[in-house]
């Protein structure tokens, strides 16, 4: 009765923390001359943090896909807008960006191109991130 203080309770999904068990690097891309004169790819990881994935049915974004290429997400990566902070801007992960899910160590895994990014919740606490899988890397999965 006495010194019984009423808390707001906070409507958020339970045991997030749980939630974000894959290990994720977040990169950035550059083109480098080959020795052959041909062009390749050079990634620079910016970031590693903890991330929820899920693998998306076809078809789900469509609605979309008239104004934007959303037609080939193929999962949703789920984000603490704090763990990515070090980012600058507002729409500090972009077209640009890379996904990189470790797999048994930080060379081998499963690469993804940022499509969008938006706020799932109006705290402005978890971000979904949509992405379209390009490879496997070091898995010995063609890529």
């Amino acid at each position: 009765m006495y010194g019984h203080r009423r808390t707001k309770r906070r409507n958020k999904p339970p045991f997030v923390a749980a939630q974000l068990n894959k290990r994720v690097q977040i990169r950035t891309s550059t083109q480098t001359e080959t020795d052959d004169g041909g062009l390749g790819q050079t990634f620079t990881t910016v970031r590693t943090t903890w991330m929820k994935v899920s693998p998306v049915r076809p078809g789900k974004y469509r609605r979309w896909s008239s104004t934007e290429a959303l037609d080939s997400v193929t999962h949703e990566f789920t984000a603490r807008r704090g763990s990515l902070d070090i980012l600058s801007g507002i729409n500090f992960i972009k077209h640009e960006h890379f996904l990189f899910m470790e797999k048994y160590s930080h060379i081998k895994g499963r690469l993804f191109r940022v499509q969008r990014m938006m706020d799932i919740d109006e705290e402005h606490e978890l971000i979904l991130i949509l992405v379209e899988e390009i490879e496997e890397r070091g898995t010995g999965m063609p890529g």
